[in-house]
């Protein structure tokens, strides 16, 4: 876990889903969050989703598909967590 007391899991869906939204317009569906994070199930999204709804780092609107969205605190949340992992990047043609 991070300092945020967060998985590494979380936070790679935290980010997936703020940069597929940003790039399509609407949120991804759980079969497209597991591809993209890496994750076998997409139950396995519903599991991490409902730590994060528990967390007030998202919501979703019931019987809705496509409804999930990052609250303010999840998105700045995600924010610092992308620019962190950015700024440990390896420079390429660095040696």
């Amino acid at each position: 876990m991070n300092p945020h007391g967060m998985t590494p899991r979380q936070l790679k869906l935290m980010v997936f889903v703020q940069t597929y939204t940003a790039e399509h317009g609407y949120s991804p569906s759980c079969r497209e969050i597991a591809a993209g994070i890496g994750v076998k199930a997409a139950s396995n999204v519903i599991d991490i989703i409902k730590a994060l709804e528990e967390r007030g780092l998202c919501r979703r609107l019931p019987r809705r598909s496509r409804s999930l969205a990052l609250t303010e605190t999840g998105h700045l949340t995600a924010v610092r967590f992308a620019a962190r992992s950015v700024s440990r990047a390896p420079i390429a043609g660095a040696a």
